[in-house]
């Protein structure tokens, strides 16, 4: 119940610290944790959020094959949970459309970081952001219905500092 989803919270900002100072190992150890602890909850969130922050390691180290088929179960997962509409499955899609960018498949992680975009400054996190970005501004490139530059920084500006920053670094 509660102390279950306290250890998931507890759990998940750890792993977030550890990728951000890119300690992926232990934050993939951690959140394997953190997917046995969810796994025993009816929580659509926290199995969101475990397959978020899963994925995000796994498009960190090399693996986007894997984020996708984690991103694509959890979604599945959540969406009969909660629906379609809520802004975490949007937030699935915006990591989601980082995974099949890295495999190749543009078109569709356009229309997955679209999805996402619309939702991203009212819902994520910083890690999450970053994969989003970067999948919005490569579907962005060239691309005639892409998101324009106005969108990504309001997007980017929702975030602390660092989002202005990251959607810099993506234009590079």
């Amino acid at each position: 119940g509660g102390l279950t989803f306290c250890a998931l919270i507890v759990m998940s900002i750890v792993a977030i610290v550890e990728i951000e100072r890119g300690e992926l190992i232990k934050a993939r150890v951690r959140m394997q944790h953190a997917r046995s602890v969810i796994e025993r909850s009816e929580s659509a969130y926290g199995h969101a959020w475990v397959a978020i922050l899963t994925a995000c390691i796994e498009i960190g180290q090399a693996r986007p094959n894997v984020a996708d088929a984690l991103l694509a179960e959890g979604r599945n997962k959540v969406v009969a949970m909660i629906g379609e509409d809520a802004g975490v499955v949007a937030t699935l899609d915006f990591v989601h459309a980082r995974a099949l960018l890295d495999l190749g498949r543009a078109t569709e992680a356009s229309a997955l970081a679209a999805r996402g975009l619309e939702s991203a400054a009212r819902h994520g996190i910083l890690t999450s952001l970053e994969q989003g970005l970067v999948a919005s501004v490569a579907s962005w490139r060239g691309a005639q219905d892409g998101p324009d530059e106005a969108k990504l920084s309001l997007v980017a500006n929702a975030y602390p500092t660092r989002g202005a920053s990251l959607l810099a670094a993506c234009k590079v």
